[in-house]
């Protein structure tokens, strides 16, 4: 399977829930969880946070064709890149 590259957020209208996958359309996320708001394409490099961290932003998207992160917060992505293990 091919590596993730951008990554599209975006955010639940019906909760605190953050989604990301690799369809622009947010087409793969799951309708139950919805309606999602389109936020903003995100490029790998980008800094992440924890709440989001890339690592597992990809595992998700390669498995399932999402990653969902339940945070109240909102997300930036101009911070120092997030390791595994920070």
């Amino acid at each position: 399977m091919s590596a993730v590259s951008a990554v599209h957020y975006f955010r639940s209208t019906a909760g605190h829930l953050h989604g990301f996958t690799d369809d622009r359309s947010g087409a793969k996320l799951p309708q139950e969880q919805g309606p999602w708001r389109f936020v903003r394409t995100v490029a790998p490099d980008e800094g992440w946070t924890a709440a989001a961290e890339i690592g597992a932003v990809r595992a998700g998207i390669r498995a399932n064709g999402f990653f969902l992160a339940d945070y109240s917060g909102e997300l930036t992505f101009d911070e120092a890149a997030v390791k595994p293990g920070d």
